[in-house]
């Protein structure tokens, strides 16, 4: 099979936006709908990353009990599982219904403080 190699592909320049997935249905505003949501998404992610080097540091020590490491991973996977549904598509563009916007906020919220209240029990042991 020979390539072609003169061929000469459009280039668009103009807006994409708002995008119509049926005649007269416009997704607009995703980009900035939910702001709060899209924010606490980024604390908590950041937050996650900062309260997994605590949590390696403590899964390490040899005197951690089975209920600590049980604890921990529990925190961690509850966590990450928050985090997979607000990445979900419609959690992050704010297409969700106000119940489920809520629901996922309360979740999230609920995580948030569990591994904060970990990680900082953690903060407190090697400050």
């Amino acid at each position: 099979m020979k390539l072609q190699t003169d061929i000469e592909w459009p280039v668009r320049y103009d807006d994409m936006f708002p995008y119509a997935d049926k005649k007269d249905d416009y997704w607009t505003g995703y980009f900035t709908s939910r702001a709060l949501a899209k924010r606490m998404d980024r604390v908590a992610s950041s937050n996650l990353l900062a309260a997994n080097q605590f949590f390696a540091l403590k899964v390490l020590d040899s005197s951690l009990s089975d209920d600590e490491l049980t604890a921990i991973m529990d925190i961690e996977q509850s966590m990450l599982d928050m985090m997979g549904v607000m990445q979900h598509h419609d959690a992050i563009t704010g297409t969700a219904r106000q119940k489920v916007a809520d629901n996922y906020q309360q979740n999230m919220s609920k995580a948030y403080n569990s591994t904060n209240q970990l990680y900082m029990q953690y903060v407190n042991e090697y400050a």
